[in-house]
């Protein structure tokens, strides 16, 4: 995939906490009720003492069979799949004072709420079994139906519009651009979208999917994996599509799960946001999310966590 190099990210990451130190130094008023607010994430002077500073000699010393580095979703997910094989002999180590990554939240008087990821997609067939009996013991799957399909606890499933979008003066919902778009633009939209529906339902000469979730299960056909050779700009161009309403959709897509634009996101990467989600629900659709308080960290909270260290 396209992505920005090293030097980049740190440049635009630099000006963004610029911005932010601006911003949180501004006032409209001279209230005391201020906002709050602090910037969240991995921390910078664990990771430098870690780097640069002279640790102690350690006070014991043991052997441990496995070591898991991290305590985010998918350490913690390894962890759990360690304790149900019954291999008792492993530590999970995060450098944070709490685990979850990505998936971390906070809490105030009123609620929990994310501080990254904060939501789950209905899961593709294709998911491991594993993944299928944590969210059943966490109640997120109540019971299976008739069909053999899931079915989800109602207070987890994203029903509400999740998103509107401000438009040609016109609050619409969906972030779809619809509103004021003239029948040529609507048209391409259309059948963007139409395209996409067909690389979802597409397999490849392996038997397997076009794009699914995990990546890993998505089919390796030279007819798909050609497009991580191209820009998702280049694609479109080569498709024809030229509405501007278009293209700024797919780019905010872009920008959503890969953080950055579709001159940086490989034709792949781009197909895979829009094609690759295909779960089925005995009460939801497959475009539908799950979804708590504090994101991710709900599931987090339902992991295994024993064991757990904290480097301080």
């Amino acid at each position: 995939m396209i992505l920005f190099n090293r030097r980049s990210f740190l440049i635009n990451s630099m000006k963004a906490i610029g911005a932010t130190i601006v911003a949180s130094s501004f006032s409209c008023s001279e209230s005391s009720n201020d906002i709050p607010a602090s910037i969240v994430g991995a921390s910078v002077a664990t990771g430098h003492k870690l780097r640069f500073d002279k640790l102690p000699e350690p006070a014991m010393t043991e052997e441990i069979d496995t070591i898991i580095v991290g305590g985010g979703i998918a350490g913690l997910s390894a962890a759990r799949y360690l304790q149900n094989k019954d291999h008792q002999n492993y530590k999970v180590l995060e450098l944070e004072k709490n685990a979850g990554g990505n998936s971390a939240y906070g809490n105030n008087h009123i609620s929990a709420y994310p501080w990254g990821a904060h939501y789950l997609p209905i899961p593709n067939h294709e998911n491991s079994e594993d993944l299928f009996e944590f969210l059943k013991e966490a109640d997120i799957i109540t019971s299976y139906n008739s069909n053999g399909l899931p079915v989800y606890n109602e207070y987890y499933l994203c029903f509400d519009p999740e998103e509107r979008l401000f438009i040609n003066g016109y609050w619409q919902d969906g972030i779809i651009p619809n509103f004021g778009l003239s029948d040529k633009e609507q048209n391409e939209i259309k059948d963007f979208l139409l395209l996409m529906e067909n690389f979802r339902r597409r397999n490849g000469n392996d038997g397997k999917p076009a794009f699914t979730i995990p990546v890993d299960f998505s089919s390796q056909d030279t007819d798909f994996t050609v497009l991580d050779n191209i820009s998702m700009a280049e694609y479109l161009k080569e498709k024809g599509f030229t509405s501007s309403h278009l293209y700024w959709y797919i780019d905010y897509c872009c920008r959503d799960d890969y953080g950055t634009n579709v001159h940086n996101t490989s034709a792949w990467a781009g197909i895979h946001y829009f094609a690759a989600r295909k779960g089925e629900a005995a009460n939801a659709s497959s475009g539908t999310v799950l979804t708590w308080p504090e994101g991710n960290g709900f599931l987090v909270k339902k992991a295994f966590r024993k064991n757990l260290r904290t480097i301080s």
